[in-house]
């Protein structure tokens, strides 16, 4: 038995394919989602017709404070229950963090996109701590090239299973989506899709403009797709 914990639309979209072939072969698992982009989650759950998850919170994190006391609050909720089996987690992101102290303290982790290392602890700051933290403690680490995997076998505990996938989930989830029926209005010329969502590249004003110059400068006609955050859209 498993327990999937995520929170975020990254989350979603590489966890997608695991769930849903978990669901189709009818293996028991928990779907418990933090919260943090609930509005997204929720969206993906719909489209793809996944089960419905439990929401620990209904909020979509936004800024800095919010995230501090939604981490402190799920955290708290999260340390009253137990999760079905292992907690299968992915990336870096903060639920992956909440929904592995959640698998430390009771049953054990999965950790899915393990190894994926920058050297750099404060770029992407607090990604790079989060990820490398996860990977000293958990007990399934599935990493998606040769070098994440020998990252991941350098920092893994003695008993803990490290397995090279050979590529990452997001191609299962593109072909996924290629089979879902979506009205969208879509140029008929050629054209590319970038989005700019990192919470270090949209506080940065360089950072900012230098990710729009280098879309703006493509010969390919360009849809900019801007995960907001609360930041951003103050400025």
């Amino acid at each position: 038995m498993f327990t999937f914990f995520l929170g975020t639309q990254g989350e979603i979209i590489k966890m997608l394919p695991l769930i849903k072939k978990m669901y189709l072969k009818n293996i028991d698992f928990d779907f418990v989602c933090s919260g943090q982009h609930f509005s997204y989650v929720k969206r993906f759950v719909q489209t793809f017709n996944l089960p419905e998850p439990e929401y620990v919170t209904h909020k979509n994190v936004t800024t800095l404070w919010e995230a501090l006391t939604w981490f402190v609050n799920v955290d708290n909720l999260l340390r009253k229950r137990n999760p079905k089996g292992l907690v299968i987690v992915q990336g870096d992101a903060l639920s992956t963090l909440l929904g592995a102290r959640w698998g430390f303290r009771k049953s054990g982790v999965v950790h899915v996109e393990s190894g994926l290392y920058s050297f750099d602890f404060f770029n992407p700051f607090p990604e790079e701590l989060i990820r490398r933290g996860i990977d000293k403690k958990a007990d399934f680490l599935f990493a998606s090239s040769k070098q994440a995997f020998n990252n991941s076998m350098k920092v893994a505990k003695k008993n803990a299973k490290v397995v090279f996938t050979e590529a990452n989930t997001l191609f299962e989830s593109m072909k996924l989506a290629n089979e879902v029926e979506m009205e969208l209005d879509l140029p008929n010329e050629k054209y590319s899709v970038a989005t700019i969502h990192r919470y270090e590249t949209i506080t940065s004003t360089n950072r900012l403009l230098l990710a729009i110059n280098i879309v703006d400068s493509s010969p390919i006609k360009t849809i900019i797709f801007l995960v907001c955050s609360g930041f951003l859209c103050s400025i």
